[in-house]
């Protein structure tokens, strides 16, 4: 697969790649002159992304920088990295951990340890996935190209055998005028439903990739302060998804993405779409 992305690579240009392929997710050309929609910013984002963004993609570097800017205390404990996972690494920790890979997402990145595992498998399962190229860059995604490819094992958060839900937060900063809209993507694990809601949490008619659902909304007062943290985290970015998880009224850091979807997630309505846009400002 990789031999024949190559191969694509060498006769389309990267602006060839995206026009074709956010044409065909999206239904309207991208304008990288004049980008109107969110998702089209998202792709002239990535057109200028450096080595230096890389750092906010990698799961273990990204934790100075968190550290650095609200604190420790929002950190996940961190029980152990490795530059590979091997039988005794396993056999020390304990049993309410997550492994991931610092680059990679998805099924093949993440394990939650238990009693029943079979180590063997695990060790397995991480020595494919540390070799599991992400294939981001082929529509510009470089930044993940320079992660440190490692593993980390971070304390499981125990939400007594449910998926924890994720707050996603979309923040935007034009020329200091901040505002946001939070996403919440719940019951991943068995019937993933996404639902979206503007700043003052009423839930907007939209749809991206997945269904909406019921969800039932922490306190408005818990949801403000896990707001402030994300503003905060996205700092003077004009526009970054900052995710958030809540565990017991503690608000806990997930990830910041730059580049979320690779901005190829169809929006239900278009004009949700040109509003993002208006809140990210003039593209620069």
């Amino acid at each position: 697969m990789n031999y024949l992305l190559k191969l694509i690579s060498i006769v389309l240009p990267l602006k060839a790649r995206i026009y074709l392929f956010f044409l065909y997710k999206h239904g309207y050309p991208v304008s990288f002159r004049t980008p109107k929609t969110w998702s089209e910013k998202i792709q002239c984002r990535k057109l200028i992304l450096n080595s230096n963004d890389g750092i906010f993609a990698d799961k273990f570097k990204v934790r100075e920088y968190v550290e650095k800017t609200v604190g420790p205390d929002i950190l996940i404990p961190l029980l152990g990295v490795y530059d590979e996972l091997s039988l005794d690494d396993l056999k020390k920790l304990p049993s309410d951990v997550v492994l991931k890979t610092t680059h990679g997402s998805g099924v093949k990145h993440i394990h939650f340890l238990s009693d029943r595992c079979n180590f063997a498998d695990v060790v397995e399962k991480f020595r494919s996935a540390l070799n599991d190229s992400y294939r981001g860059w082929f529509f510009g995604e470089t930044h993940y190209d320079t992660i440190e490819r490692r593993i980390i094992a971070e304390q499981k958060l125990d939400f007594e055998g449910d998926s924890p839900p994720d707050f996603k937060f979309h923040v935007f900063n034009n020329e200091g005028e901040v505002t946001w809209v939070l996403q919440v993507d719940f019951d991943r694990f068995t019937d993933h439903k996404r639902n979206f809601y503007d700043s003052e949490l009423n839930l907007l008619d939209l749809r991206v990739i997945y269904a909406n659902g019921i969800f039932d909304m922490p306190a408005p007062a818990i949801v403000k302060d896990m707001a402030h943290v994300a503003v905060k985290l996205n700092g003077s970015r004009k526009y970054s998804r900052v995710d958030l998880y809540l565990h017991k009224d503690k608000i806990y850091f997930g990830e910041i993405t730059l580049t979320p979807d690779s901005g190829f997630g169809k929006f239900s309505d278009r004009s949700h779409d040109i509003e993002m846009g208006k809140l990210w400002g003039e593209f620069n």
